[in-house]
């Protein structure tokens, strides 16, 4: 959020000072005796509305300049000088100093002065609060009661009549016993009894029980001939307390006192007025005592020495220092001397200003390292001297956290933007482009930044008038749609969404736009819509939220995306008062600013709040309120909304992570920690310090060689360690490093075994300053492994021996092919090999080929051993081998389908192969390799029914037959190995 300079006090703060100020304005302004306000300067801060009614002035004579200079001196009164020259300063009340005065406007008037100082929240000056009383038909009725008393009167018994009974206060004649024998008729408007009621009566049935007692010595000390002024409490008819003050006097007959006259004066608004100060004041400790600020009250001493003289709960709680440790200490005690150059100065640069002074303080207490935005305010006393500061510390140390994760979010963004599909670009206050995405710069060209925008107008130069109150201030948003030049000399239609760039100050510094190329959809749209108008509204086509307010608070105007966001219609939400839709957290903050922005601030602040819709959809908006001008007067205020709901949600996600993130690390198993390149742990999970009987926090900040011994740091070789600091250098030069047996010491004394990766850490700017490190303790699972790779040993020692003794099985049973199985294994390896076959099926194909005919031993020797021809019964029968080799190896568990390749080792690609006809896809490509491999060897070797027809025929058998009988890339591979020298069969 976007605060306004100097920083105000905190929404607690500014709540319930604004309901103290509120309630006392509104009580104020209804008492009808004049009220004044003065500084310890006797300049007037605050005057109501009796006091402008009764001395004939306006404001600007009054507000800010001397009491004895309001009105061309026309409260230059000696006895009034008196009261606040001289009294006032040497006690805090006085009550009833009476001047009677000519004054030019009003004439002679007799006042009642009443007078206190009260004391402002949190050690500030105090403030002089002047009640003045009118009494000059009280005077003249009391006079005119003498008059009659001593004299003759010279005027007429109705004269008389008519003054006391238009005067504002009560007159009531009691005589020796208290009972009423004649009051005034105003009676009946302050108490709504009847005259007639009260006659006669006892005057006690007016008076509160509770200051009954009080009132009946009073009444004897009267009744002796003692004048006292009183106050106390009456009640009316309906049983309403009243506050009043009494001016009596005895009534005297032949010497002696028969009754009393009383003049009652209404002062409940008085009271109210005290109570109401007397609560502030309470309020305002309350404040002190329950904000979320740092609070503090620093003594100002002579020579520029500070010392500490009032703290708050939270002061303690954010330093970590407690309050009797801080109180009565000079400042450069508490403050850490890094910090207290720029606290004096500052300290200093407010008591001469003579105004608050603000700054940002990053220091180092005992609770931690604390970022806080600082306000002190000096206090100064009657002869100018500053006595106190005030300050105010407001914790932004998560703040600037959240800054830092925000410029990792600025990064992701500028992605974005680049990626973005429409045209971004901005301008300055010239409107020259000063940068461009990438969009755009694909639309103009690579030379478009430094380019003025006028340079790709095709004949639109009016669009620099669309704009101009843009570049004047005048507006923050503006659409305008503009015919531009493509990089390729294309004219294209563009839709441009430009929103004004201003500096804190509310200078204009150039503008954003998107844009995007609309040519074709306006095309569209003049084809298909005719009929409808040509213009649309801007304001309801705002991708913003825009709204007016009158100055009762209440919408005036609201366009489409207001109403969306609320989930009313327009004529729903027209006449409501804007505060119906806030969320009531944020109501206090932003009708503050709203209201300074319609009493004309033209700074107001960018704030953010949230709006609830009518189903309870909470979304977050951003606006800077402006007051609506009209005939130099301000109607109201219009704020520019904008939905910041994903930033708020993304903001959300990021705490979320880092939670998360903490929470992921301190629970794995694994070891975690990163080092700087001093070899100084900045990050240590809890499982990587327990294994070492540490806490983490007694190794962040400290370097390896600090917690463990530095042989084992540097890798010390006699004793088979690898060397940490050897890893972390590549690892600082921007390599990953993984040790996969990386051994490691346990406090017990154990070697343990860790998979360990070492990965280089970049800052923003791509910087690597340290090294996160991964391990995970890998030693049972090493042990594990070297146990399965030994026994997987003696299995396979026990496989090649099991395969050995079939294959000799074979041979003893068929003399004339003895080899052949071993040839064929050979030459189905090399093919499988060349052929980038994995290793499993390599070897899984070269054990088929070796135990391929295993399956004649079903047939008789004399048919295998045959010299002649073998008839179609012999062949048929030899051709049997096939399937009992399959039996045979079936039942055994390998880890490949063995059986089956040794099955298929006779199907040919066209189906006539044997023993099941397979064709093409339905053989494997392991007995595919394996029928290449046994033709070529069968027809290189001898064979007792026929000589050896060479390996010229073999390859020339094979090759004539790719593709129909055998696999093309088999029989390409096989050729290859023979044609290129990399294979020949052994000899015996």
């Amino acid at each position: 959020m976007v605060r306004k300079k100097p920083r105000k006090q905190p929404a607690v703060i500014q709540q319930l000072e604004g309901q103290a100020h509120e309630l006392a304005d509104s009580v104020i302004d209804t008492v009808r005796e004049p009220l004044i306000a003065l500084d310890q300067d006797l300049k007037v801060v605050r005057v109501n509305r009796s006091f402008y009614e009764t001395f004939k002035l306006k404001p600007d004579e009054t507000l800010g300049r001397h009491i004895f200079d309001v009105g061309n001196k026309q409260l230059d009164i000696p006895r009034l000088r008196e009261l606040l020259e001289s009294i006032i300063p040497q006690t805090s009340t006085f009550d009833d100093y009476e001047i009677d005065y000519d004054f030019p406007a009003i004439g002679r008037r007799t006042l009642l002065l009443n007078a206190r100082q009260i004391q402002r929240s949190l050690g500030k000056d105090q403030v002089i609060l002047l009640a003045i009383e009118d009494i000059t038909e009280r005077r003249q009725l009391e006079k005119a009661l003498k008059e009659k008393a001593d004299k003759a009167l010279t005027v007429s018994e109705g004269e008389y009549r008519a003054l006391v009974e238009n005067i504002n206060d009560i007159l009531l004649l009691l005589d020796a016993r208290g009972n009423i024998t004649y009051v005034s008729p105003v009676v009946e408007r302050l108490s709504k009894y009847k005259v007639g009621d009260l006659i006669g009566k006892p005057f006690t049935q007016l008076i509160y029980q509770d200051d009954l007692p009080a009132l009946l010595d009073r009444f004897t000390s009267l009744m002796s001939g003692k004048l006292e002024p009183w106050e106390f409490r009456v009640l009316d008819k309906d049983g309403r307390i009243i506050f009043v003050r009494t001016s009596s006097r005895p009534l005297y007959k032949d010497g002696e006192v028969v009754g009393i006259t009383t003049l009652m004066t209404d002062i409940t608004e008085r009271k109210k007025v005290d109570e109401m100060l007397r609560a502030r004041e309470t309020q305002l400790s309350v404040i002190h005592d329950s904000v979320s600020d740092v609070i503090f009250v620093i003594g100002v001493e002579p020579d520029d020495q500070f010392r500490f003289i009032s703290v708050n709960h939270r002061f303690t709680e954010a330093t970590g220092l407690p309050e009797d440790r801080v109180v009565g200490k000079p400042v450069q005690e508490i403050i850490p001397e890094p910090a207290q150059a720029l606290v004096f100065g500052k300290y200093k640069e407010a008591i001469r200003n003579r105004q608050p002074a603000h700054w940002e303080e990053v220091s180092v207490y005992p609770a931690g390292t604390k970022v806080g935005e600082v306000t002190v305010a000096p206090v100064f006393d009657t002869n100018g001297n500053c006595t106190q500061l005030i300050g105010m510390v407001h914790d932004i140390t998560e703040r600037k956290q959240a800054e830092e994760s925000l410029k990792i979010l600025s990064l992701r963004l500028e992605a974005i933007l680049a990626a973005v599909p429409d045209i971004l670009a901005e301008v300055d206050d010239n409107k020259i482009y000063t940068w461009a995405n990438r969009a755009a710069v694909e639309f103009f060209g690579e030379g478009v930044v430094g380019k003025e925008a006028s340079f790709y107008f095709e004949g639109e130069q009016e669009t620099y008038d669309k704009v101009q109150p843009l570049f004047k201030g005048d507006e923050n948003v503006i659409y305008v749609e503009s015919w531009q030049r493509r990089r390729d000399g294309e004219k294209r239609l563009l839709a441009w969404w430009c929103r004004v760039l201003k500096d804190e100050s509310g200078n204009v510094k150039g503008a954003l736009s998107s844009a995007r190329d609309i040519t074709e959809r306006k095309q569209a749209e003049t084809l298909r819509a005719e009929s409808e108008a040509k213009y649309r509204s801007l304001v309801e086509t705002a991708s913003a939220g825009i709204a007016t307010i009158d100055l009762d608070g209440k919408i005036t105007f609201a366009n489409d995306r207001v109403c969306q966001w609320v989930g009313l219609a327009k004529p729903d939400i027209l006449g409501q008062p804007f505060a119906n839709f806030l969320h009531p957290d944020d109501l206090p903050g932003v009708m503050e600013i709203f209201l300074n922005a319609v009493g004309g601030e033209t700074t107001s602040p960018t704030i953010e709040f949230r709006i609830i819709r009518k189903d309870g959809q909470i979304t977050w908006l951003y606006t800077n309120p402006r007051p609506t001008i009209m005939d130099d007067k301000t109607v109201g205020f219009n704020a520019i909304m904008h939905d910041i709901t994903g930033r708020k949600q993304a903001e959300d996600a990021i705490l979320r992570s880092k939670l998360l993130l903490q929470s992921v690390i301190d629970s794995t198993p694994d070891w975690m920690y990163v080092k700087d390149f001093q070899h100084k742990y900045l990050l240590v999970n809890k499982s990587f310090a327990d294994s070492q009987n540490f806490a983490p926090q007694d190794m962040i900040g400290k370097a390896d060689t600090e917690v463990f011994s530095e042989e084992l740091c540097l890798g010390n070789p006699d004793k088979g360690i690898a060397g940490f600091h050897t890893d972390d250098l590549q690892a600082f030069q921007g390599h990953l490093v993984h040790n996969p047996r990386n051994i490691f010491p346990w406090p017990d004394g154990s070697l343990h075994i860790y998979d360990t990766y070492k990965i280089p850490l970049t800052d923003q700017s791509g910087q690597i300053y340290g090294a996160l490190v991964y391990s995970r303790d890998m030693t049972e699972q090493r042990k594990a492994e070297d146990e399965r790779e030994s026994a997987l040993g003696s299995l396979q020692k026990t496989m090649d021996s099991m395969i050995s003794t079939m294959s000799r099985i074979v041979e003893m049973r068929d003399p004339y092919t003895a080899g052949h199985q071993q040839r064929v294994a050979d030459l189905s390896g090399a093919i499988a090999r060349e052929m980038e076959l994995d290793n499993s099926q390599v070897e899984h194909l070269v054990m088929a080929a070796r135990i391929h005919d295993i399956g004649k031993m079903y047939i008789p020797s004399d048919i295998l051993n045959k010299p002649g021809k073998l008839s179609d019964i012999e062949l048929n029968l030899i051709r049997t081998h096939v399937q009992g080799s399959f039996d045979i190896l079936q039942d055994i568990e390998f880890a490949q389908p063995i059986a089956l390749m040794a099955l298929q080792h006779h199907e040919r690609l066209d189906g006539s192969g044997y023993p099941n006809g397979l064709k093409s896809e339905e053989i494997m490509m392991e007995a595919k390799i394996l029928a290449v491999a046994d033709v070529v060897e069968a027809m290189s070797s001898h064979r007792p029914y026929r000589p050896a027809p060479g390996i010229d025929k073999a390859l020339e058998e094979i090759s004539r037959n790719k593709g129909t009988l055998y696999d093309r890339a088999v029989v390409d591979t096989c050729l290859e190995l023979f044609n290129a020298g990399k294979f020949e069969f052994k000899t015996e």
